[in-house]
């Protein structure tokens, strides 16, 4: 089933000619792209289309129910502890999901369209790094009430699209050994750890394949915590318990979504010497406007290139993340944690983290009032001073990336692009990170440098896929130019 068209799903996004963007319209469209709008979520299987995205401004088998396990201390992991990985072998993030509550004034994104009972999901997770078993992070951040998962499965994708999982590799999750979970306001649990057979051939080569995860969900959800535009399609099922189906039931003439519900973690049994670089940032990062079911995105990529090297495969396995939200700012909130917020857990405490490439803040430029862009802009940089010291305090290495240009965009005012401009001087002399990717040269048009050029956007505010890939050469170059990574030999 096709994705709905992404300029369909903005369409009126822009401001009229003449007049300042709306503030009304900027959350999720102003760095989520086709965020919530592409999302188009269905209650409990029922179809929805995806209409423009209007924002309020940021201030189976029958099985048991699910056990009542006690409440987990909030924003705790309450998942048993798993036996280490032995040898040589340690832990590595796989995948990432920052996650964000409903977003308001979207009814096809608000608590009452993300709530669903008595059916299974199916989301494709794209895998930064091979590993031997893996294990999944459940999340319920946002909850207002335990998330019951009555069971679950992970497999391999079939393919490239559609809901289809390989014949033989679906494998059901257990949490503490048993087959149902609940999972507290505010926690995460993590799965028991499950052996997978390879996926089969038909892939790129040395790509791992995208995971399937299925789960079911008996009752009425919480209040979703949801990535609202991951790279894969997403798909819900007739009512049910479908999770052991390869051939996933859907809904007739239901179109999937680019949306994750509950999921933020994926880890993988890897080399202990893996190691790990995390894209951090809003909707640029995070991969707004580019195609569905592929590695459009630049921090994607970027993993590409550096997998397909010369004597990659002789060295220890190196990874990128993609630690990108639609929407998120800096330094405050929206339907998101800040991005300040978000740094520790997302960045700092990976195991086998080495460094960090930091793309955020034209969000906090962007919707900042006049009166407030002075103050707004000097707390960004002190912003960015932190993070880069947080990271190197660490033992990771930071680099940072130049914010592009908005013109042609609802962002598009003299004052922010005047503020912009001052933000990205000040980093290219600065040395506060320990080199810059400085995608606002690359990107910009030549001849109107305060816009996109047209070839390698399609929203004025977000590269295209072809804008991604350019991105991605240049930020490997950048750090081989630096002797950051891969090692030179």
């Amino acid at each position: 089933m096709p994705v709905p068209d992404a300029r369909a799903c903005l369409a009126g996004a822009a401001a009229p000619a003449g007049r300042p963007a709306s503030r009304r319209r900027l959350l999720v469209l102003a760095v989520g792209g086709l965020a919530a709008s592409v999302a188009g979520p269905l209650r409990a299987g029922a179809a929805a289309a995806a209409p423009p995205v209007p924002v309020e401004p940021p201030a189976g088998s029958a099985r048991p129910p699910a056990s009542a396990s006690p409440p987990a201390p909030l924003g705790s992991d309450a998942s048993p502890v798993p036996p280490p990985p032995r040898g040589d072998r340690a832990w590595r993030t796989a995948f990432l999901a920052p996650l964000q509550g409903p977003i308001r004034g979207n009814p096809q994104a608000d608590d009452a369209a993300l709530r669903f009972a008595d059916l299974s999901l199916r989301q494709f997770l794209p895998l930064a790094l091979p590993g031997g078993r893996l294990r999944v992070r459940l999340a319920n951040p946002e909850g207002d009430a335990p998330l019951q998962v009555g069971a679950a499965s992970v497999g391999w994708r079939r393919g490239r699209s559609g809901a289809g999982v390989q014949p033989g590799s679906l494998r059901p999750l257990s949490f503490d050994g048993a087959r149902t979970v609940q999972v507290p306001p505010g926690a995460t649990r993590f799965s028991d750890p499950v052996a997978l057979p390879p996926p089969a051939p038909g892939g790129v080569a040395a790509e791992p394949a995208d995971l399937a995860l299925s789960l079911f969900l008996p009752q009425r959800s919480p209040r979703a915590s949801w990535h609202p535009v991951g790279g894969r399609s997403s798909h819900r099922s007739l009512a049910g318990d479908h999770v052991d189906a390869p051939d996933f039931p859907e809904p007739p003439a239901a179109p999937p979504d680019r949306a994750l519900y509950f999921v933020d973690r994926v880890e993988v049994e890897a080399p202990a010497a893996a190691r790990l670089w995390v894209a951090f940032g809003d909707s640029i990062t995070d991969g707004a406007w580019h195609r569905v079911d592929t590695d459009g995105s630049w921090p994607a990529q970027w993993n590409h290139r550096w997998r397909r090297a010369p004597g990659a495969a002789a060295r220890p396995p190196l990874a990128v993340l993609n630690a990108g939200l639609g929407g998120n700012r800096l330094l405050s909130a929206g339907e998101s944690a800040p991005g300040r917020l978000r740094y520790r857990d997302e960045v700092l405490a990976l195991p086998g983290a080495v460094g960090v490439a930091i793309q955020i803040g034209i969000n906090d430029l962007g919707q900042a009032a006049p009166a407030q862009l002075p103050a707004v802009a000097q707390a960004l940089r002190d912003g960015w001073i932190a993070l880069a010291r947080e990271a190197r305090e660490a033992g990771l290495r930071a680099v940072g990336v130049t914010l592009l240009p908005v013109g042609g965009s609802f962002y598009d005012r003299p004052e922010v692009e005047a503020a912009r401009r001052r933000h990205n001087d000040w980093l290219r002399r600065s040395r506060v990170v320990d080199a810059v990717i400085d995608a606002d040269r690359l990107l910009r048009d030549p001849r109107r440098p305060a816009a996109l050029r047209a070839a390698w956007t399609e929203d004025h505010l977000h590269p295209n896929d072809a804008g991604y890939a350019r991105l991605a050469a240049l930020t490997v170059q950048v750090l081989a130019r630096a002797g950051l990574e891969p090692p030179r030999r």
